[in-house]
Formats: structure tokens, C-alpha cells, sequence
């Protein structure tokens, strides 16, 4: 995996590598995602979808990220648009908490929690993940 751009903008830091073997990208977002790491993100994502010549997974690692807006996740319905898009996977801390009970299946190796788009996932956003 090589690491191909790093963006610091006010307390969030974006870090972008890529793997054209295994078709993966994978963002690293850092402290506080504002709307311009959101940015470059999808044009890296953008470019990465095109020059690769099969079918990509676009992953994101959150768990160095402080502060977010909830309204974040609309940029992934951005993401899903791109060119030969297999999956989203995204990577999230899990809170070790006695009343929330996370299924075994969504625990990855990692500790955090994966969504897969092949599977649709309607939200209270209503942004459903999976295949249109």
C-alpha cells in the first residue's frame, strides 16, 4: 500500500494510500473532518476510480478522528457514485459499554465495526448503502 497525498486543515488531518493490486483505497481521516479533507477525499477517491481498471473497494479507518458532523455520512451517497465501486467498507471504534450489544458477525479482526455495501443498510438518513 503506498501512501499517495496527506492534507492538515484546522485540528484534521487526511491521509490517502492506495493499492492498485488490490484494488483498495483507503482514507485516514484525523481529529476534526471539516468539509475541505472531506473534499479532497472524494477527489482522490475520484481519481483513484479512474485509473483503476476493475471493480475497487473504498475503505475509511475512523478511529483517530475527534470530531465529526453527523451530516458526514451524506458524503458517502457522494462516494458510492464513483466508477466501478464494489464496497464501502468503513472501520469505527467500538464503545466497550455493558448496555450496548454489538452482533459478533460485525466485529472485525481490528476491533472495530465494517459496513459492507453489498448488503443495503437503510439508515435514519435515509441513505441506503447497498446496490441501487
Amino acid at each position: 500500500m503506498e501512501k499517495v497525498a496527506e492534507k492538515v486543515d484546522t485540528g484534521g488531518k487526511l491521509q490517502v494510500m492506495e493499492d492498485y493490486d488490490k484494488h483498495l483505497f483507503l482514507a485516514r481521516p484525523h481529529g476534526i473532518i471539516n468539509p475541505s479533507l472531506l473534499a479532497e477525499d472524494f477527489k482522490r477517491a475520484g481519481e483513484f476510480s479512474n485509473k483503476i481498471d476493475d471493480h475497487w473497494t473504498y475503505c475509511t479507518n475512523t478511529e483517530d478522528v475527534k470530531q465529526v458532523n453527523p451530516l458526514n455520512i451524506l458524503f458517502l451517497k457522494e462516494i458510492k457514485k464513483l466508477k466501478k465501486l464494489k464496497q464501502i467498507v468503513i472501520f469505527a471504534p467500538v464503545v466497550r459499554s455493558p448496555n450496548l450489544l454489538c452482533h459478533s458477525l460485525s466485529q472485525t479482526i481490528l476491533g472495530g465495526t465494517g459496513i459492507l455495501t453489498c448488503c443495503p443498510s437503510p439508515t435514519t438518513f435515509v441513505l441506503g448503502l447497498g446496490p441501487d
